[in-house]
Order: structure tokens, then sequence, then C-alpha cells
């Protein structure tokens, strides 16, 4: 057996040379297409789509006099937020920076004046206040 590490100088280019001329018929990455080397890994493949449209947390919550509602919408873009409200339910919709789409609408447990939707946005957070119908009536 030759344990002799000891390379000539003046062969070592001559074996890097070989070496190389060597890995030019070896399959690799894809590089410059060839008739006669196809891609090693093939064309891309087709990427997944995040869902469209995404249904945010949220809370409602009542006192005798309003609704409150608090959504959840992280990434979403503050100047295209929509919301909606009628005597029975509050819609949101907001796009999200990645494209996605937050949508939501909230069944209120309790009857609103649609009008009065007051609705403030901070650090994802909407939160949206709506007067009752009747004032103190717990469910109208």
């Amino acid at each position: 057996m030759n344990t002799n590490t000891d390379v000539d100088p003046d062969e070592a280019p001559d074996a890097v040379d070989r070496l190389l001329r060597r890995s030019k018929h070896l399959r690799s990455l894809p590089g410059p297409r060839s008739p006669t080397f196809p891609p090693a890994l093939g064309g891309p493949s087709p990427t997944v789509e995040a869902a469209e449209e995404r249904t945010p947390a949220a809370e409602v919550s009542v006192s005798p006099g309003r609704v409150y509602v608090t959504v959840e919408l992280p990434g979403a873009v503050k100047d295209s937020i929509e919301v909606e409200a009628t005597e029975r339910t509050l819609d949101v919709r907001a796009p999200r920076i990645r494209g996605a789409v937050y949508r939501l609408t909230v069944g209120l447990p309790a009857p609103v004046h649609p009008e009065s939707a007051k609705a403030t946005f901070r650090n994802g957070i909407l939160d949206v206040t709506l007067e009752r119908l009747g004032g103190d009536s717990h469910d109208g």
C-alpha cells in the first residue's frame, strides 16, 4: 500500500485537468441544456398557493348600550379594511400584505344601529363599537 501523500507539483495541474474532464460527463445540478444530458432535477414543480381567503379570530362582547367586536388582522393593509354593519351582522374584509384576504361575517348578539359603527385599527387588531337598538334592552 502506498502511503505517500506527497504530490509532485509538476503533476498536480494534470491531475486537476483530468478531474475536470471527468466531471463534465457526470450528471449533476441542472446546467446548460444539452440533448445528450437531460437535467438531473427536472423542471420546477408547481407551487402551493396560499388560501385566498382566511377567517380571522374574533371576539364579541355586549354592554347595556353597545356591542364590541374585536378582530385579529395581522398583516392587514389598514387603508383597505372594509367594515359593513347591518342590524344583526358585521362584515369585515381586509386584504393582507402577502396577497390573501381576511373575510369575516359576525352575527351580533343584539340588534344595533348600523350607521353608529366606529372602527379603529392598531397593531393588527380591529376594534368596532356599535350602539345597540333600544339602549338598555339585552336582546331586542
